[in-house]
């Protein structure tokens, strides 16, 4: 009753075990994931552009794919219809969930071979870490639809589990980070959520990346937000120590 608290969600993480399990067995096994690197929002990864609008996201999406080890796949990158903006009131919060998603991906028959589109909202052009999260979920889509083996969930767990795979891909800080927020500007404040899993999720598989990988938990402090780096270093602290993850990276 009185015992220490623990930080970390034991059904998530037999969850988050399971996906890291099959992701290792479907993709170039424990050798590729420890290759991968954490990817941050910095000038190493990304660095200083002068390109706007379509272009600017292009670079970016080129620029994921080569760090998803996917710099050959072929996939077409379209940017979706534009929405009217949402304006706010002066001085009013507003909580909302965007209807159109971020990103999508589809694959279609063409000529007796498979060709994947992916899509994007062009409004995330100015707020690139949300644009290199979603780059980064939709190029798992792709990612998914190579595996040799079956799906290990339900299929109502796959967008779930692509931003898993997101993260077991090296994007975790972009999930992480563009996963909620506030916005700010002259008409007023807005709210807004993104993604599939929740933050303490995310930091879960985010731990459980970093282990794997063999990248250290500092490389991701000056990147994540304040509140998150503190969690994840709570939950880290707690999965560093279980042996179901230790089997896998023996």
């Amino acid at each position: 009753m009185f015992g220490k608290k623990s930080y970390i969600d034991e059904d998530f993480f037999e969850w988050a075990v399971t996906l890291a399990a099959w992701t290792i067995d479907n993709f170039d096994g424990l050798d590729q994931l420890r290759k991968t690197k954490l990817v941050t929002p910095s000038a190493e990864f990304f660095p200083k552009s002068r390109l706007g609008g379509d272009a600017k996201a292009q670079e970016l999406f080129e620029q994921v794919k080569a760090y998803a080890d996917m710099a050959d796949w072929q996939c077409t990158l379209k940017p979706q219809q534009e929405r009217a903006p949402h304006h706010l009131g002066d001085s009013i919060m507003q909580n909302y969930h965007v209807a159109q998603p971020a990103g999508t991906f589809s694959e279609k028959l063409s000529d007796g071979n498979f060709k994947a589109t992916i899509t994007y909202d062009p409004h995330l052009i100015d707020r690139p870490i949300e644009l290199i999260a979603t780059f980064s979920h939709e190029l798992a889509h792709l990612l998914m639809t190579s595996a040799g083996a079956e799906f290990p969930f339900h299929p109502d767990m796959e967008e779930p589990a692509t931003d898993g795979l997101a993260i077991l891909m090296g994007f975790g800080v972009f999930i992480a980070n563009g996963s909620s927020g506030f916005r700010s500007d002259d008409q007023g404040w807005e709210y807004h959520r993104a993604g599939y899993l929740c933050e303490g999720e995310i930091l879960h598989v985010l731990s459980a990346f970093l282990i794997l990988s063999g990248n250290p938990i500092e490389h991701a402090k000056p990147h994540l937000k304040p509140h998150l780096y503190k969690r994840l270093a709570k939950i880290h602290k707690e999965i560093f120590r279980r042996q179901e993850l230790l089997a896998l990276a023996a």
